[in-house]
């Protein structure tokens, strides 16, 4: 089931919106990957945000 350009998405396709929505950023996801690996500190990241 697909839709239109004038559609809202999240109205036709809820469930995979929905997935999109509650994953966490990309940024987020990146600076998780650098402090687990201690590649950099907490407080030196903070300053990156």
């Amino acid at each position: 089931m697909g839709h239109n350009e004038m559609d809202e998405p999240r109205s036709t396709n809820p469930l995979t919106y929905g997935l999109v929505d509650n994953h966490p950023t990309i940024t987020a996801v990146y600076k998780e990957q650098l402090l687990n690996e201690k590649s950099i500190g907490s407080t030196r990241i903070q300053s990156y945000s």
